[in-house]
């Protein structure tokens, strides 16, 4: 793994595919790892050079000490993309990926050539969105990560996969449940404070996909279309047979849409 220092907590991720390849970086969902990206890493590493970080407090990077806002997050992204030095990239970014990529966008627009934003929304959470947010941080809080890792990984998934693909349930499981509480009880937080970035969608110039699994639990198709209405230069695609992490259950489809992107 890549690895780069701050003075309170590093940041890690891995570098795969040729260093003179295209670089596409992908940021993943709330509260996993890199490792979801499994999928994508081995078939594009092959012609271009993928770098999936572990978000700040996950997987193989540490947390600081001071709470991670959306904004935290996306000047870490920012981070990676000065210690690649190559200029404007291609950026995936699922669920939680997909706000930093909002924010990231909003602030330093050159610095990428085009987005891919999957199974996100645009959205800030409603009052009963950030009560749930609430309940769920005072139920890790109280009981840890077991009961949420269980609930939790189903979602993520289309209604079918608990029979169709067991082993993927009980991995998103292990993840979750590698995470430290106090970790995904502070990005709960953020989460339930990020902006509502509809308005700064309208005013985009990046050229954008919007990719959602057609049985997304968590963010609906509509939502998803919903973003690529707003931006002007965007694409809408819709993964058949896939849930919240469209990229697992369908990753052929999945893979074609980023080649689109990498290739446009």
């Amino acid at each position: 793994m890549i690895e780069i220092t701050f003075s309170e907590f590093a940041l890690r991720a891995v570098d795969a595919g040729p260093r003179d390849g295209k670089p596409v970086v992908f940021l993943h969902a709330f509260p996993l790892t890199h490792a979801t990206w499994q999928p994508q890493i081995d078939a594009l590493s092959k012609k271009y050079r993928v770098i999936a970080p572990d978000s700040r407090g996950l997987g193989a990077s540490s947390a600081g000490k001071f709470p991670m806002t959306v904004d935290h997050l996306a000047d870490d992204l920012f981070a990676w993309l000065d210690y690649l030095e190559t200029g404007p990239v291609v950026a995936v970014g699922l669920s939680m990926g997909g706000y930093v990529l909002q924010r990231a966008v909003a602030r330093e627009p050159e610095r990428f050539s085009s987005v891919v934003m999957c199974d996100t929304r645009c959205e800030a959470d409603d009052n009963a969105g950030k009560l749930t947010r609430s309940n769920t941080i005072s139920k890790i809080a109280a009981e840890g990560l077991q009961d949420f890792s269980k609930t939790f990984a189903r979602k993520l998934l289309s209604p079918s996969a608990p029979d169709s693909f067991p082993e993927m349930v009980a991995q998103l499981e292990t993840l979750v449940q590698s995470a430290k509480p106090e970790v995904v009880c502070n990005l709960l937080m953020s989460l339930a404070s990020r902006l509502d970035s509809e308005e700064s969608l309208r005013a985009w110039k990046t050229k954008a996909f919007l990719v959602c699994g057609a049985e997304d639990q968590i963010s609906l198709p509509p939502m998803v279309r919903k973003m690529a209405e707003c931006i002007s230069n965007s694409e809408y695609i819709e993964i058949p047979r896939a849930g919240h992490l469209s990229n697992l259950e369908n990753p052929e489809a999945f893979n074609a849409a980023i080649e689109r992107a990498l290739l446009g």
